[in-house]
C-alpha cells in the first residue's frame, strides 16, 4: 500500500514533539516535493489554479488532497523558508489522519493572503519595501487577491511553489525558540523569464 494511502488506520500519527525528540527521519509526500509528480501553483492565485502532473499526465487534485503530507504521519508541521522570517504552523484537520496535502495547501494559501503588517513594511529595507509595494500594485492591476498589501507581495516574483523538504537542522536548533517542532523548508521559485 505504501505511506501515501489516504484515510485513518494506515499507520500511527505522531505528535511533532516525539519525532523531534527521537530525531526520526520524516519524508515528504512526493506530490509536495518531487518533480516527478509536479505540483504547479502560483501562490498569489487561488487553490483553484493548482495543477499536478506526473510522468503519465495530469493527476486529479481530488485524489491527492486527502493523502498524508508526511511519512510518518504527523499531527502538525511547521513551514519555514529562506524567503521570509515567519513560521507557518500547519495542523491536521483530523488528528486521526494527520496533516494532509490539502491541509498544507490550504494553510499556505490562507497565510500568504493575510495582510502584511505595517511594522513589516516599515522595517523592511527601503529597496525591498519599494519592491513589495510595486509587487502589490502589479497584483492588484491583474485583479488577483485582496486589495491589501499581503504576505505574498513580500515574495515579489518568487511566488511559485517549489516544494517542501524536511529540515531536521531547524528541529534540533529550536527555530524561533519553539521546542519539539518538525520543520519543513519551503522552496519558492520565480516565473521563468521569457
Amino acid at each position: 500500500m505504501g505511506p501515501w494511502v489516504s484515510g485513518s488506520g494506515y499507520g500511527p500519527v505522531f505528535e511533532p514533539t516525539f519525532i523531534a525528540h527521537v530525531h526520526y527521519s520524516v519524508f515528504v509526500n512526493p506530490v509536495l516535493k518531487s518533480p516527478a509528480n509536479r505540483l504547479v501553483w502560483d501562490m498569489k492565485s487561488s487553490l483553484d489554479t493548482v495543477t499536478c502532473t506526473s510522468p503519465h499526465g495530469m493527476v486529479s487534485l481530488d485524489s491527492i488532497h486527502p493523502q498524508p503530507a508526511t511519512s510518518p504521519r504527523l499531527t502538525e508541521i511547521c513551514v519555514v523558508s529562506h524567503a521570509f522570517s515567519w513560521a507557518i504552523r500547519v495542523s491536521a484537520r483530523d488528528r486521526s489522519v494527520g496533516v494532509t496535502v490539502e491541509d498544507v495547501l490550504t494553510v499556505l494559501s490562507r497565510f500568504f493572503a493575510l495582510p502584511l503588517g505595517d511594522r513589516d513594511i516599515r522595517e523592511a529595507p527601503p529597496s525591498h519595501r519599494a519592491a513589495v509595494l510595486a509587487s502589490h500594485q502589479e497584483r492588484i492591476s491583474r485583479s488577483i487577491g485582496p486589495s491589501a498589501t499581503c504576505i505574498y507581495d513580500w515574495l515579489l516574483d518568487r511566488s511559485i511553489f517549489g516544494g517542501l523538504a524536511h529540515d531536521p537542522s531547524h528541529s534540533r536548533t529550536d527555530y524561533l525558540g519553539r521546542q519539539g517542532e518538525v520543520y519543513f523548508m519551503l522552496s519558492l521559485t520565480a516565473y521563468p523569464q521569457v
